[in-house]
């Protein structure tokens, strides 16, 4: 048996997707930061490596406020949902298959 054979290979591919759209959603998020950036004064820029749940909202509202028909923002929140909704489908989907 080879070592391939343990998972399935939809499980793997939805996995995999996941992931790539999980990634997409973080580059859209740091594009979101320095569209944000670029309209702020210096003192009060957002550092690309403190991103916590206030300041991404933070983000998003200015992001609404400075690009109003962008629709940047939503497929970012897309593409998280669809990440975690697949992620979290196969694992489940894997979790029945080895009980």
């Amino acid at each position: 048996m080879a070592p391939f054979d343990l998972v399935p290979r939809d499980i793997v591919i939805a996995q995999a997707a996941g992931v790539i759209l999980a990634l997409g959603s973080a580059l859209m998020l740091y594009a979101m930061v320095a569209k944000v950036n670029r309209r702020l004064p210096a003192g009060q820029q957002v550092l690309f490596m403190l991103l916590n749940p206030l300041t991404v909202s933070r983000i998003t509202r200015d992001f609404r406020r400075f690009y109003p028909h962008s629709r940047l923002n939503l497929l970012r929140v897309s593409f998280a949902a669809l990440a975690f909704v697949l992620v979290v489908a196969s694992t489940l989907r894997l979790i029945n298959l080895w009980r």
